[in-house]
């Protein structure tokens, strides 16, 4: 497996990490837990740091503003 792809499927399992947190966090209307988010921001802002591929950079960056919002939202 190349690096590209090891990076693509971590970013992919982050994404959807992120995308369960923020749909539990409306449907329940609790917010997660901060040390989650941070550490899930943190490991998508990572991805987008140290990725080439200027899509997976920008959706990483523009999930982790979701995420930070969505805590905030709730």
């Amino acid at each position: 497996m190349s690096t590209y792809e090891k990076i693509y499927k971590t970013y992919e399992t982050y994404m959807t990490e992120a995308d369960e947190m923020i749909r539990k966090g409306y449907e329940t209307k609790r917010k997660p837990e901060y040390e989650e988010v941070d550490i899930l921001r943190g490991k998508l802002l990572l991805i987008s740091e140290i990725t080439s591929n200027e899509f997976i950079s920008k959706k990483a960056k523009e999930k982790a503003s979701e995420l930070a919002y969505a805590v905030i939202d709730i």
